[in-house]
């Protein structure tokens, strides 16, 4: 049987997962309509942006903060 902080810490997982994926697929797109494989940059976008979201129970703004600085970093430089 899984105890309830197994659960919770199985979802908490499936989500940062699920971020991650999604933060990395949007590395793969380019201008001209095709896909690229991610670069490193990519990778290391992606990792900061789901790394804080395990505490967003306990402090929503700063996680809130540090996703959003990540996005804003992102999408000007031609990193990702």
């Amino acid at each position: 049987m899984v105890t309830r902080t197994g659960t919770r810490r199985w979802r908490e997982g499936a989500v940062v997962a699920a971020a991650f994926v999604i933060c990395l697929l949007g590395g793969t797109v380019r201008v001209e309509n095709t896909l690229t494989p991610p670069t490193a940059a990519a990778y290391l976008v992606a990792v900061l942006s789901c790394a804080v979201l395990p505490p967003r129970h306990r402090k929503p703004l700063a996680v809130l903060a540090v996703t959003t600085a990540a996005g804003l970093v992102a999408q000007p430089s031609d990193w990702c």
